[in-house]
């Protein structure tokens, strides 16, 4: 099963190619990169073709980056059974979060593909690339839940790698806040241990070094 937002498009061979790649690897999930469209140009991607394969654990280890397993749903194909009865939201802001910490627990394997199937467009102004919102802290209570289920498992790497994730969005979600002028923007809430947390963590050290009076 795989899904394409309205104005998006794919490369003929990108679901053939994904669906091989979850046969030849016994994996329920296989994704590929995506190359952004934009009026005057498209972004430069990898294009190596090469197939990686991880395991549940090193896939959630590594959701954080956001670069070879990422959250969205749409350079993906997933198999029937780890979607099971998981549904989108209607008009849930960031609804790849919620999707992805209800599929992932539930597959084996998780096959990508460096190779920019997909084209995401981005001259629109949708729910990812537009000014704040304050919908968009409904992806802070989506993350808390996944950092919470990944320590009830034990998988204490993957869940401090997504609380440093979730404080970095709420850093870049204040500041985009503070620059469109929100009067709501002191509702986001960002908590000591997260920013203890960060205080450690080189990769948002930049951060908290220099913004902690700011936030």
């Amino acid at each position: 099963i795989g899904f394409v937002d309205s104005d998006d498009t794919v490369l003929p061979e990108m679901y053939e190619t994904l669906i091989r790649a979850c046969v030849e690897n016994c994996a329920e999930i296989a994704s590929c990169r995506f190359r952004f469209v934009y009026a005057e140009h498209e972004s430069d991607e990898p294009d190596t073709g090469k197939v990686t394969v991880f395991d549940r654990v090193e896939a959630m280890e590594l959701l954080w980056r956001q670069e070879q397993v990422r959250f969205e749903v749409c350079p993906k194909v997933f198999s029937r059974g780890v979607i099971g009865d998981s549904r989108f939201l209607e008009r849930q802001v960031f609804e790849d979060i919620r999707f992805t910490r209800l599929v992932f627990p539930r597959m084996t394997r998780f096959a990508y593909v460096e190779r920019p199937y997909y084209r995401y467009l981005q001259k629109r102004a949708g729910n990812t690339n537009s000014s704040f919102s304050l919908r968009k802290l409904e992806t802070v209570s989506e993350c808390d839940l996944l950092v919470r289920e990944l320590r009830a498992e034990g998988l204490t790497t993957a869940a401090d790698r997504m609380a440093e994730f979730t404080l970095e969005f709420l850093m870049r979600l204040y500041v985009n806040a503070r620059a469109c002028g929100a009067a709501s923007v002191t509702q986001v809430d960002i908590s000591k241990d997260a920013l203890a947390l960060a205080r450690k963590n080189e990769a948002l050290g930049h951060f908290c070094g220099t913004k902690t009076d700011y936030l």
